[in-house]
This record gives structure tokens, sequence and C-alpha cells, in this order.
């Protein structure tokens, strides 16, 4: 009898697990887009244009995701976030995934119920200051007010290697973005310090963005990517596998406009690209056509980047750690076979 009790447990609580991971997708189908939490505002990442319209890196990122789950067609409704709100924000379901500049970091994975299925960029914190100051190194900031944003690793990174260079500092810490650069405009720090990618387009922002540069020093490991439920585990496998589909769709050189040509006209590589992660989507719960549906909305990884981030963009920045292996980078995607 006990060991009926205890196998009727068993399925109970198999059950409970697998509807709990199922709900978010089937949440998703029912209203018809994806929410995803984004940054309240960093260019080139996720911010607003004129119209009101969303764009950048981590825009593209959910709208990928979204047509994985619905069709190329699929929406995303985008919700900004501050770096205090995100990880609530998500464990509480007011969105299904955050793609908003966050690191992978071992206490957040292990501490917060969250997974980190894939990572979309490798970043570093560096430090943007006045071009006047000719400074080149952030050895040469000792004694400097650094401005940093709350609720992120920046002023664990900045205490860990001030200290470890036996280097004097102090910090202005702002709640929001704007907040931070009218403090750095007005001279009340010296520089500001955030992850590096996110300082170009702070840049932007600023009165006269040719009077300050951005450090090529980096003080910390930055992995960016998008974040899940820990419990949803099937968005996890679609998350990780859509973002390895767009840096394998670069390795295949299939293009958005690839997608609308005629099945003759790919090339071999392409073809059996499409073919095989087509067939393995069913186990994903996705359609056969799910691989061109994201290809056809946002590209692949290169052009995800160039458009947002690189020569395409204002901010210019270089692939440098987000090139492909090949190329001398750290992007490397899993064999989709």
């Amino acid at each position: 009898m006990r060991k009926l009790f205890y196998l009727c447990l068993l399925v109970l609580t198999v059950s409970q697990n697998s509807a709990a991971q199922a709900d978010t997708i089937a949440d998703i189908r029912e209203r018809g887009h994806l929410n995803c939490g984004v940054s309240r505002g960093i260019e080139g990442f996720s911010s607003r244009n004129s119209a009101g319209d969303w764009h950048g890196f981590d825009v593209d990122i959910c709208r990928a995701v979204a047509a994985a789950i619905l069709g190329k067609d699929g929406k995303s409704e985008f919700v900004p976030l501050s770096a205090e709100q995100r990880f609530s924000a998500l464990r509480d379901k007011q969105v299904d995934i955050l793609s908003r500049n966050t690191t992978w970091t071992m206490k957040r994975d292990l501490e917060l119920d969250l997974a980190f299925p894939a990572i979309t960029y490798f970043d570093g914190q560096g430090f943007m200051l006045p071009a006047s100051l000719v400074i080149d190194s952030i050895a040469q900031l000792s004694g400097a007010k650094v401005c940093i944003l709350s609720g992120t690793s920046s002023e664990t990174n900045i205490r860990a290697y001030f200290e470890l260079e036996s280097l004097e500092y102090s910090t202005v810490v702002s709640s929001s973005r704007p907040e931070m650069l009218s403090r750095y405009e007005r001279g009340e720090c010296d520089v500001v310090s955030a992850d590096r990618s996110a300082l170009f387009g702070d840049r932007l922002q600023l009165k006269d963005p040719a009077g300050h540069v951005v450090l090529s020093d980096i003080i910390s490991k930055e992995p960016l990517g998008p974040v899940v439920r820990d419990n949803d585990r099937s968005l996890q496998d679609i998350v990780r596998w859509t973002v390895s589909l767009l840096v394998t769709a670069e390795e295949a050189q299939l293009l958005r406009s690839s997608i609308a040509k005629p099945n003759e006209e790919l090339s071999a590589l392409q073809k059996l690209f499409l073919s095989r992660s087509g067939s393995l989507g069913s186990t994903l719960g996705l359609g056969e056509t799910w691989a061109r549906n994201v290809v056809a909305t946002v590209g692949n990884y290169e052009e995800i980047f160039k458009r947002n981030l690189g020569s395409a963009s204002p901010l210019g920045i270089s692939r440098g750690n987000n090139a492909l292996w090949y190329d001398g980078g750290l992007l490397y995607a899993p064999p989709m076979r």
C-alpha cells in the first residue's frame, strides 16, 4: 500500500512539473504574443524610435524566439524594466523571457530560480570618460569618482578590481541610466562604468558624444543572454536552440533575403541546415518551418549584430569576441543534428 502511495505521488509530481513546464508555451500561443522584458533604453540593445517602435539586439532575440513559437508573423510585446525590477518581473510572470543585457553568473543561476539558456553577447565591464582627461588605461583612474547603476554587478566588479590593483575610488550610484548620465555630465563623477557595449550607446545620449571615449580595457567577464524561469524547460530548450540557430545560420551564410528564394537556389549546406533543424522542430514542440520562420524574421546572427551594434549602426562596435569561432571570436553553437 505504501509503495502504491509513493508511486501515485511520483506520478502526480511528474504531471504537475510537466504542466508547469508547458504552461508558458501554451500561454504564449493562447495570447498570440511573447511578453519580453527589455531595458528601459539602451541604444543598440533595446530602445524605442520616434514612432514608439522597439528595436535593438535584445529586441531581435525576442522576435526570433516569438517567430520560433508562433511563426514568422509571431508578435512580441516589450515590457521595459529596470535592473532592479527584471528578475522579480520574470519570476512573477509579468514577462515570459528577459532579453535585457543580463549577465549569467553562478549566484543568479543557483539562487534566483532562473535559467540562462544561451550566451548572445560576450561583454565586459568598461569605462567611459571625457576625452579631455587624456587617459587611456584603467590604471590611471586612481582616485576617480565612478558613476554606476544600482541593481547591477558593476559595484562588486569595481570593488574587486580597484582593491586588487590598490587604486583609490568612490562610487556615485544611480537608479536609472538617464540619471547616471545626467550626473556624469554635471561632473558629479569622473567616469561611467557599465557593460562596455552599453557605454557606446550611452555616449550617443550625451550632448557632445565626440568629447567622450570608451576605454578598450575591461575589468570583468559579462556573458549576456536571455533568461527564463527555471521550471520552463520547454522554453529553455526553444531559446537555447533559437540562439544556436542564429549562429549556425551565419556559418551557413543563410541570410534573411535567402529565405525568400526558391529552395533550389540555396547551397547544399543551407538546404542541409534547414532540413536538419526543421526535422528536429517537433522535438521542441515547434513546426517544421520554425528555422525558416526565425531567419525570415530577423536574419542570422551577423545580420542582427551588424544592424544594431556594428558597422550599419551608429554605435560601430567591432565583432571582437562576438565573432564566429573560426574568425577568432568566442561564438560557437552546438551542432544542429
